[in-house]
């Protein structure tokens, strides 16, 4: 399916270490939050045989989901998808919601209801309005760039009197250096 984000009117130049440390991120969010709805769904009474079509339904809608997000640089409801992008993502977790109602291949034919799989796809929702916040802070970032390549997240200030004094120095060692060899002094090196 084909978008209509907005596209650069230059040559875009991919800063590949943002790019991948901006996925990390929101990778490692991804886990978190499935990870906290299959502990709360294996301690929750008497859902402990949905653990599978839960998390299968939530790791489908948030990756989905996630796309809107990484598709622009602003929040992911400012910029409208196509209605084939949009439609093509609705198909899948349409699908996904039925294979986890009805325990289409899920181990022992493991379901959920309809009341849990809205429930699911309001805490995928939650998570896509969470991780979008994440990666607006970190996407094109001078600091998250800085980190990237491991160097201090603060821009180190110049410190100009510092660098007068330092060439000042220099200045004077190199005249004191001529004097010297001007009265005929072996200089050492």
């Amino acid at each position: 399916a084909y978008d209509r984000a907005k596209a650069s009117e230059s040559p875009v130049s991919w800063n590949l270490r943002s790019v991948m440390g901006t996925s990390a991120v929101l990778a490692l969010g991804l886990a978190a939050f499935t990870f906290v709805l299959h502990t709360t769904t294996l301690v929750a009474p008497g859902e402990s045989g949905e653990t599978e079509p839960v998390v299968f339904l939530e790791i489908a809608l948030t990756q989905n989901w996630l796309l809107f997000s990484t598709r622009t640089k602003g929040p992911f409801y400012k910029d409208r998808p196509s209605l084939y992008l949009f439609l093509a993502v609705l198909v899948v977790d349409v699908v996904a919601t039925l294979m986890s109602c009805f325990g289409w291949l899920m181990t022992n034919g493991a379901h959920i209801n309809a009341v849990t799989a809205v429930r699911v796809w309001l805490y995928s929702l939650g998570v896509l309005v969470i991780l979008d916040i994440i990666r607006r802070v970190f996407a094109d970032k001078e600091w998250w760039d800085r980190v990237l390549h491991l160097k201090s997240p603060k821009k180190r200030r110049r410190n100009r009197a510092r660098e007068d004094r330092e060439y000042l120095l220099l200045k004077v060692s190199k005249d004191h250096e001529m004097d010297q060899m001007e009265q005929g002094y072996a200089v050492a090196d």
